[in-house]
């Protein structure tokens, strides 16, 4: 049986950690999300990125659960890689689904997925 728990150590938290992905200058665009990504040894982990313009508290952190959990239950499937996920300005709150099939085509796209 899978482990889908999203651990702490998933989550990227340090500036540090966040300047060494943006140095990496490897970044893909969806319709909704953009990420900066740069592939690691450990395991998968991700940042988040949500504007305050035009957007309040509710909306972005709802934003932020959404790309958690589409993180959360598809984490298997993506390869060792760091991600800083960000919602596209204009964007004030979107489906599940239109989330996760955006950062599912980017991650295809760009070759961090397995499958």
């Amino acid at each position: 049986m899978l482990d889908l728990h999203f651990r702490k150590e998933f989550k990227i938290r340090k500036k540090t950690e966040f300047q060494a992905i943006f140095s990496d200058r490897r970044r893909a665009f969806g319709k909704y999300l953009f990420l900066y990504y740069k592939f690691n040894e450990e395991f998968p982990k991700i940042g988040f990125i949500v504007s305050k313009k035009k957007r309040n508290g509710v909306q972005r952190n709802k934003l932020r659960r959404q790309i958690k959990e589409v993180f959360r239950l598809h984490q298997h499937d993506i390869k060792n890689v760091s991600l800083t996920v960000g919602v596209k300005n204009g964007v004030k709150s979107l489906e599940y689904s239109l989330i996760e099939q955006d950062f599912l085509n980017i991650l295809k796209r760009e070759q961090c997925l397995y499958s």
